[in-house]
């Protein structure tokens, strides 16, 4: 199992000495832990990919002090949608530099042309991971749309890119895979599952088959 260390903030570049700092310890406790991956910059919001990448940069070079080869992933703006514009410019010099792309999959907004962004940016040799997708829409609520879903799960298959769904949680909300009584330690059976849950837990297990 691999654990994703997210400094999940909007606007990281507001707080760059903070997250290298948080960065430098933790890479320094888990240099060599190969099944740990550094996510740098959650969902960059309201800025452009100059920004981006300067921050990038800063916290990139911060971590390779420490952790010469473990995988580091870079958001790109407009919630990381915008992986055609980091695929422009992408960061050089160092190894093991992945982008995260995130889409929620019923959003009207998050389909075809959604897509085609994310097939540029691989068209043009940038390595994406799929660090936070939702069966619902991008306020985590909305309708489960299997067709649409489905239409994703094969794109993300056709395309083998790596991906972790949001969220496990008992929130009353479409992309919650636990239902309000799911027992807080865990042990959960499949009537403790949301519609959601049930759908993800049949996806993981096709895909260890």
């Amino acid at each position: 199992m691999y654990v994703l260390i997210d400094w999940h903030d909007h606007n990281s570049n507001l707080h760059t000495e903070q997250a290298k700092a948080f960065f430098k310890q933790m890479a320094q406790k888990y240099k060599g832990v190969p099944n740990v991956i550094y996510e740098i910059w959650n969902e960059p919001a309201a800025t452009d990919w100059a920004t981006v990448k300067s921050y990038a940069l800063q916290v990139i070079t911060v971590i390779r002090q420490y952790d010469k080869d473990n995988i580091i992933v870079v958001g790109s703006p407009h919630w990381d949608q915008d992986v055609d514009v980091a695929a422009a410019d992408p960061i050089k010099g160092f190894n093991n530099i992945a982008y995260s792309f995130h889409f929620y999959a019923s959003d009207p907004y998050h389909q075809d042309a959604l897509r085609a962004k994310a097939d540029k940016a691989i068209k043009l040799g940038l390595p994406l991971i799929i660090t936070e997708w939702g069966v619902g829409e991008a306020n985590g609520d909305g309708k489960f749309d299997l067709e649409k879903t489905n239409t994703w799960l094969k794109w993300m298959e056709d395309n083998q890119l790596s991906w972790a769904n949001w969220n496990i949680t008992d929130k009353h909300e479409t992309t919650a895979i636990l239902q309000k009584d799911a027992p807080v330690n865990g042990g959960w059976t499949p009537a403790n599952l949301t519609p959601a849950g049930a759908y993800i837990r049949n996806e993981l297990r096709d895909l260890n088959k």
